[in-house]
C-alpha cells in the first residue's frame, strides 16, 4: 500500500493514500468521534467536485471519491485542517493519483497505409489461391480426357 505518512512522536498522526480520484485518510482522532466526523463530512461536502464522502469511526478513517477536473487534493487537506484533524501537512500525490496519460495514436497515414497493406495483401493471396484452383482443375481435365 503506497501513501505519505506523518508521524508525531511515537504515534501514527495520519496516513494518506490517493489514487486518481480517490482519497483515503486516516485520522486517529475520528475514532469514537461522530460529532467530529459529522463537521468533517459538512465542511467536505461544500467542495466542488466532491462525489462521497465515507468515515468509518471504528478505524479513523475517511475515504473522499472526487473529480480531479474539478477538486484539488489541497482543498481536501484544507479542509481537514479546518477542523483541526491535521496539522502542517503538504500534499504530495503520488504517481498512481495523477490522470493517467493519454495513449499516443500513429498518425492517420501510417495506421491507414499499414491497414492497407494488410487488406491488398489479403486480397492478393486470395485472387492467387483462387487462380491456383481453377488452373489445377483445368490441368486435372486435360491430363485425364
Amino acid at each position: 500500500m503506497m501513501g505519505i505518512s506523518y508521524h508525531m512522536g511515537n504515534q501514527l498522526d495520519c496516513f494518506i493514500h490517493q489514487t486518481y480520484g480517490r482519497v483515503r485518510i486516516r485520522v486517529p482522532a475520528l475514532r469514537s468521534a461522530s460529532q467530529r466526523g459529522d463537521a468533517l463530512v459538512k465542511t467536505l461536502a461544500q467542495l466542488k467536485g466532491i462525489r462521497k464522502i465515507s468515515i468509518s469511526e471504528v478505524t479513523g478513517s475517511v475515504v473522499i471519491y472526487y473529480d480531479p477536473n474539478r477538486q484539488h487534493m489541497t482543498s481536501i487537506l484544507k479542509a481537514f485542517h479546518s477542523q483541526k484533524l491535521l496539522v502542517n501537512v503538504v500534499g504530495f500525490p503520488h504517481a498512481r493519483a495523477l490522470p493517467p496519460p493519454p495513449r499516443a495514436l500513429p498518425p492517420t497515414t501510417e495506421w491507414l497505409s499499414v491497414g492497407l497493406q494488410h487488406a491488398s495483401k489479403a486480397i492478393f493471396l486470395n485472387l492467387v489461391e483462387s487462380t491456383l484452383q481453377k488452373t489445377s482443375r483445368l490441368l486435372i481435365k486435360k491430363i485425364f480426357s
